[in-house]
This record gives structure tokens, sequence and C-alpha cells, in this order.
């Protein structure tokens, strides 16, 4: 039997005002099986942050970018499709990871992030001249 030890550690991409900005994340680490499924939870009280960014950082310590929640829809990259599942609603602060059918490849620090868009409706106005 296989076991794998996932370390968790968590981050907010915010700037220095005075407000609590602080992103939660629950489990803090994990001991999993060769096949095991689990899941990472993710939340924060800030204001106006409507994403929910995840990331592994692996033995190497090369941090690699793995998906994004925005509203209740979760955005996984390419190379995790069908290896993670990214749920929950970032306009209600929360949202969690899913990790499907682990293997040592598992074996990181995932970080969660809290991010805003700061101009999330770009408007385009034309006039047909002729």
């Amino acid at each position: 039997m296989m076991l794998f030890v996932i370390y968790i550690y968590l981050t907010s991409l915010v700037s220095g005002e005075n407000e609590d900005k602080t992103v939660h994340q629950k489990p803090d680490n994990l001991i999993l099986n060769n096949g095991e499924t689990s899941e990472i939870k993710c939340s924060h009280q800030i204001p106006n942050y409507d994403r929910l960014l995840w990331y592994k950082q692996s033995r190497n310590k090369e941090i690699t970018f793995m998906g994004y929640l925005i509203g209740e829809m979760g955005y996984p990259e390419e190379p995790f499709l069908n290896k993670i599942r990214i749920q929950g609603d970032s306009n209600k602060f929360k949202g969690s990871l899913t990790l499907l059918n682990v293997t040592s490849e598992n074996t990181s620090v995932y970080l969660c992030a809290a991010y805003y868009t700061a101009a999330p409706n770009v408007f385009v106005s034309f006039k047909n001249i002729q």
C-alpha cells in the first residue's frame, strides 16, 4: 500500500490595505492511499475578490497553475482535465479543489489564492460609417 502526503498552503493575491485579506484552506495536510479522491476547501471574506485560483508546487519547487473558479464555474487547465474538479461559488467566497484518483504525482503543496478582476466588463461601441 502506497501513501502520499499532500501539503496544503494558502495565499491571497492582494495589495496592502488594512482589511483582513486572509485565505483559509482546509485541511492543513492529507495522507492518502493510491487511487483515493480528496477535497481541499478554500474560503475568504475579501470583498470584490471574485475568483479563486489553484496552484500546486511540486517537489522540485516548480509552481503550476491548475485552474480557477469564477462564479459557480470551475475551469481546470488542460493538463489537469479528468484529474481534478474545481467547484463552489467564488461570489460567495468559497470553493474546493477535488483531487481524483491520486497517485505519487499528487505529492505537492497546494495553494489557493483569492483574486479580483479589475475590469470584469468591457464594452465596445462602434459606428458603421458609409
